[in-house]
Formats: C-alpha cells, sequence, structure tokens
C-alpha cells in the first residue's frame, strides 16, 4: 500500500515538474520568468525577423536605385532578385522579391515571374500575376492563360483571367472564350470583365452576347458550346 502511495505521489511531482517548465515559455511566461531554452528561441526568432525587415529595406532600395540607372544594371539587379524569389524559403522574402520584379521590367524580370507563377504558395501565385500583367509582354500569354483556367485556387484563376485584359492574340481569346463557359460565375465574370481591353468592344455583361461576338469575330464556330449554368448581369 505504502508503494502505491509513493509512486502516485512521484507521478504527481513529475506531473507538476512537467507543467512548471513548459514545452516551450511555460506557464509563467508572463512574469517574464522563461526557461534559458524559450529565451534563446525568441532571441533567435527576433534576429530572423531583424533579418527580414532588413533585407527587404535593402532590396527596396537597390531596386529604387536600379530603376534610375541603365538597362543593364536592371538586368543585374534582377537576377539577384530572381534567385530569392524562386529558392529563398521564406514566403515573405519570395513574395517581397516577386513584386520588386514588376518594378524591372527585365528579360530575367519576365522570365521568373513566369516561374513564379508556380510557386506552391497561392499568395506569391497571385503576386506573379499582378507583375505579369504590369509588364504585359505578350510571351506571358500563354502562362496567363494556363493559370486562368488550370490552377488549384479560384482566386489565383480569376486573378488571372482579369489578367489577360492585357494581352492581345488567339491565345487569349481562346482562353476567354472557354472561361465565358465556366461553371462558375466568378470565372464568367472575370473573362467579361476582361474582353472590352482584349476587344475593344463594349458588350453588356451577358454570356451568350460574348460567345455570339467572339463566333462572328472569328468568322468560324466557337470552339466551345455554351455553359450549362451562365451568368446575365445586364
Amino acid at each position: 500500500m505504502v508503494s502505491v502511495i509513493r509512486t502516485a505521489c512521484y507521478l504527481m511531482l513529475f506531473t507538476m515538474a512537467i507543467g512548471l517548465v513548459g514545452c516551450a515559455k511555460g506557464p509563467l511566461w508572463k512574469t517574464g520568468k522563461l526557461n534559458p531554452w524559450a529565451i534563446k528561441q525568441l532571441q533567435e526568432e527576433e534576429q530572423i525577423a531583424e533579418t527580414i525587415f532588413s533585407k527587404r529595406k535593402r532590396f527596396r532600395e537597390t531596386v529604387n536605385t536600379a530603376k534610375r540607372s541603365s538597362p543593364q544594371v536592371q538586368e543585374e539587379v534582377a537576377e539577384r532578385l530572381a534567385e530569392v524569389a524562386l529558392t529563398d524559403s521564406v514566403l515573405l522574402m519570395r513574395l517581397e522579391a516577386v513584386n520588386l520584379l514588376s518594378e524591372l521590367n527585365t528579360p530575367t524580370s519576365v522570365k521568373t515571374l513566369e516561374s513564379a507563377s508556380l510557386d506552391r504558395a497561392p499568395d506569391v501565385r497571385l503576386a506573379a500575376i499582378r507583375g505579369l500583367r504590369t509588364l504585359a509582354n505578350p510571351s506571358s500569354a500563354a502562362v496567363m492563360a494556363q493559370l486562368s483556367e488550370r490552377d488549384s485556387e479560384l482566386d489565383v484563376r480569376i486573378a488571372a483571367t482579369q489578367a489577360l485584359e492585357a494581352f492581345q492574340g488567339t491565345i487569349v481569346l481562346q482562353s476567354l472564350e472557354r472561361s465565358l463557359t465556366d461553371r462558375n460565375p466568378a470565372i464568367q465574370t472575370a473573362a467579361m470583365d476582361a474582353l472590352p481591353k482584349v476587344t475593344g468592344q463594349e458588350l453588356p455583361r451577358d454570356v451568350n452576347q460574348w460567345l455570339s461576338f467572339l463566333k462572328d469575330s472569328s468568322g468560324n464556330p466557337g470552339s466551345v458550346s455554351h455553359a450549362p449554368s451562365q451568368l446575365n448581369l445586364k
């Protein structure tokens, strides 16, 4: 019996000890009494945050200087940003690099933004779409069309569909035509928002009218049939 009681006491004391130490900060962290491991962890986190802030500030200053410099300098800066945009493990750093690349209209900027549009993080893909829309390089039209139709995130698809307004050509028109027949009304609306700038025509927000216009303009039957669920926003 004494052995059982002693064992129970040991378990109670052990549980109390764990509670005081905690898995990280312990229950006394609000009083400022942190265990050494927690203090070290917080110091490291503060250093990381300061590093990110400093890098972002330095990147911004470098880009501002490059924008007033020669195309060669801009290309060199874009190459440095490209490495961050495509390889940095910190999301905020990739996002910052992608945003800054849209301010440097260089071949490396375009190529990097196209690659970043496939980033695992939706926020980075959205930033890349904004950048490609700003730079509006004709070579990016196919990338934008693919994102519009195939990305796994609806927000990314909508942004890419809207961004097609910055491009021209058969690929753009065919992609927007397919978007008009998408089952999601948000994609249909985005396509109708983009079509006026692409075609130079102003039509009501009516899917059938736009499909008929695209068919008549091409001189051939539309490549897709009318959507099973169409949006009419006259």
